[in-house]
């Protein structure tokens, strides 16, 4: 497996381990493996003004750039 599997593999596991936390608090949370691979909730997409957490989650710009 390369390390971009790897990646997608490992961060699609801890959203799914967290996804119940993510789905019910009502802070904005996430979760940054790298530049390409993060997840985070509705709140925290919100907080950034994107339309949702898959939104913020499929730009690939610098994680500081995010903001």
């Amino acid at each position: 497996m390369d390390e971009k599997a790897q990646h997608k593999e490992l961060i699609d596991g801890v959203a799914s381990q967290f996804k119940e936390v993510f789905n019910t608090s009502s802070q904005g949370m996430y979760i940054y493996l790298d530049d390409t691979h993060k997840v985070c909730n509705k709140k925290f997409s919100g907080m950034l003004e994107y339309k949702s957490p898959f939104e913020w989650a499929n730009n690939e710009n610098s994680f500081t750039d995010l903001f």
